[in-house]
């Protein structure tokens, strides 16, 4: 299922010539002129015989407009339309783009938009299955299984509070992503 990790290194990130190093710095966001600290811890993973780089994004406080905090940090991560949908999709066994476009249902052009920005983020990893042509499957990181407990509390709050009563869709039941279980 995941793979391991054992060989974990972590380096200061440095510009130049080559670009960026694997590590751990920061960045400004040319769009929003807010900096972004970056840490990225290298692994390397058996079954693939490769390295890896896990990175998350971080937003410092003191660069969020209005009143700054973690939700407001977070939402720079994941509130972009689409983007908890696609840890949903992920989330619910749907590893292949194909299956993230129609379990979403969402265009394809925005899916993979959101793929490259959660998998920037240190949310989702992406590994290839099939090299010519080039295919991927997408899986959750540590970071995004994080968000699994949210995607409940979503799950909650939307069957009480935007759904209809009379919705005839409003009964099904719905998978938990969480189980009691895990939470203890």
């Amino acid at each position: 299922m995941g793979a391991s990790r054992p060989a974990r290194s972590t380096r200061r990130a440095e510009t130049g010539g080559g670009g960026t190093q694997f590590g751990t710095g920061s960045r400004v966001n040319p769009f929003t002129a807010r900096s972004t600290a970056i840490v990225a811890t290298r692994w390397f993973d058996f079954q693939t015989h490769s390295w890896h780089a896990n990175t998350v994004s971080t937003t410092p406080l003191a660069d969020l407009a209005g009143r700054p905090c973690p939700i407001a940090a977070a939402m720079t991560v994941v509130g972009e339309k689409w983007a908890l949908l696609v840890v949903r999709e992920i989330a619910l066994g749907g590893c292949r783009f194909g299956d993230i476009v129609a379990g979403t249902g969402a265009p394809r052009d925005r899916i993979a938009a959101r793929l490259k920005t959660l998998e920037a983020a240190g949310i989702v990893d992406r590994t290839t299955y099939q090299e010519h042509p080039r295919r991927d499957e997408y899986g959750l990181t540590a970071s995004g299984r994080g968000l699994l407990p949210v995607l409940d509390a979503l799950l909650t709050w939307g069957a009480e509070h935007a759904v209809a009563p009379d919705d005839p869709l409003r009964r099904n039941r719905y998978r938990r992503f969480v189980r009691p279980e895990e939470t203890t």
